[in-house]
């Protein structure tokens, strides 16, 4: 931050000199020297470098922007801008970029063969080449997942059984054709299809938002007596605190999720949040920009100021308190201002009501399919090999949205801190999307009495059928539920 401040003190005393008239020529005539140009470039590069030092990837972008035009075909400065478009989640823009990068690294090497005199920086060349093409080749990854929902999983699978605390963060989300919607009639929110779907069509692949596994939960760690909720996801309520202040994008996607006893939030504001579908990513516009062009050299430099100045007041807003800009977050005070040296804090009660209301548990088993713990040897061993797995509970904000139903029209599996859903079977536009809390293999009485106890009764085909079975050969109904079936 304290580099970035004096790069902007540098660049508002070039580009007042830059705007120096002459003695005998008018203003519109008098472009800043060569010199003073480059110096431009080199300092709206750095501001870039610097901003993506503490993630103000907006203002990264900005500034490469500026400084492309005093050097269009800069390499280090295309690289930033292609950094800044990742970070901004902009991969194919990011990856045509750093396509840019590569060929003025190319042009370089060219240039040095004729110079016997430059083997070294043939080499640092070479090498920043090389870089370059795994960065573009991990971009064009992520440009197919998150646009098109393309994912290697048998790699993924890989990568995750690869560790007992697997995130994979290389990887893009990826928001299909659902959209979150008011249901009506009191019932908050649900998530609906925005389009016809096929069965097995992908819905939605995300890293988890916070995560916590069975294996960081600290040793010294002892729940309260009486508590249900396991180790991991109470040790994923005490981290939220920390984590909502520092990163404005949890904080807001946390901001509008419902906690038992509270008014439910609005529908999420999909900017604030980042919950942007991947219909919206394609043909991405690249113009249009604030910092366009405009005809002259004084207007030029006038503009460069005003944008230079606008990205150095939202990188300085970022890099001190990047929870500021969850708007939603303030006014619902999940975030407060403490009087105590005018720092952020966050609302731990609210949290613990948001986590207990809305984590997964990424363990794939359901609960009727837990190895016994006693008894056979065989036993014995299915626990130890549940214990190897990487279990643990997170929070996918976006995944919170979906309502549950016995018998849902959706599976969801994990690989590692990834959640995917998957159609399954064909939906129409507008249809509500659905996942089961609890395994459809128990009986309803069971069912029943879990759902009691997270304050709702299930309505879905399977309970409706069931309850009108019930109503009308209740002489059935004792001979079943003898059996154990109910």
């Amino acid at each position: 931050m304290d580099a970035l401040h004096a790069y902007q003190q540098g660049l508002a005393a070039l580009q007042q000199a830059c705007q120096q008239p002459g003695d005998q020529q008018p203003e519109e005539q008098q472009p800043c020297s060569e010199q003073l140009a480059k110096c431009l470039a080199i300092l709206l590069n750095n501001s870039a470098a610097a901003c993506l030092g503490f993630g103000a990837y907006e203002s990264a972008r900005a500034y490469a922007h500026l400084a492309l035009r005093r050097a269009p075909r800069d390499a280090t400065t295309l690289l930033h801008l292609a950094k800044a478009l990742d970070g901004l989640g902009r991969y194919s823009e990011a990856a045509d970029a750093c396509e840019a990068h590569l060929n003025a690294l190319a042009r370089q090497l060219q240039s040095s063969n004729s110079n016997s005199n430059s083997s070294g920086f043939r080499l640092a060349v070479t090498a920043a080449f090389t870089d370059g093409q795994r960065f573009l080749q991990s971009l064009r990854q992520r440009a197919a997942e998150a646009e098109r929902g393309e994912y290697n999983e048998a790699g993924m699978a890989r990568e995750a059984a690869a560790s007992t605390t697997p995130r994979l963060e290389r990887h893009a989300d990826f928001i299909g054709p659902v959209q979150v919607a008011d249901a009506g009639e009191g019932r908050g929110r649900i998530l609906v299809t925005s389009q016809p779907v096929r069965a097995g069509q992908l819905l939605l692949a995300m890293r988890a938002d916070a995560l916590c596994y069975d294996s960081e939960v600290p040793a010294s760690f002892h729940p309260p007596p009486g508590q249900q909720r396991s180790r991991a996801h109470l040790q994923l309520a005490r981290q939220l605190p920390a984590a909502a202040v520092a990163s404005s994008r949890l904080a807001a996607r946390l901001s509008y999720l419902h906690a038992n006893g509270n008014p439910v939030p609005p529908l999420p504001d999909v900017q604030e949040c980042g919950f942007v579908p991947a219909a919206a990513r394609h043909g991405a516009a690249t113009g249009g920009d604030a910092e366009r062009l405009q005809a002259g050299p004084a207007a030029v430099a006038a503009e460069e100021v005003a944008v230079a100045a606008r990205a150095y007041a939202a990188a300085v807003a970022a890099g001190t308190s990047a929870s500021q800009q969850a708007r939603y977050a303030w006014t619902r005070g999940l975030l407060q201002q403490t009087t105590w040296r005018d720092q952020l804090s966050a609302d731990s009660q609210l949290l613990d009501g948001i986590c207990a209301t809305n984590v997964f548990e990424t363990n794939p088993r359901l609960p009727a399919e837990q190895p016994a713990t006693g008894g056979s040897s065989t036993g014995a061993a299915a626990v130890a090999a549940l214990e190897t797995e990487a279990g643990g509970s997170g929070l996918w904000t976006l995944a919170a949205y979906f309502n549950h139903a016995c018998l849902d029209n959706t599976e969801r599996y994990f690989l590692g801190d990834f959640l995917f859903v998957r159609a399954s079977r064909d939906l129409p536009a507008g249809a509500e999307v659905t996942i089961t809390y609890l395994n459809p293999l128990m009986s309803f009485r069971e069912r029943a009495r879990a759902l009691e106890k997270r304050g709702f009764a299930c309505g879905c085909e399977l309970c409706s059928g069931e309850i009108e079975w019930r109503r009308r050969q209740p002489e059935k109904v004792g001979a079943v539920a003898g059996s154990h079936c109910w």
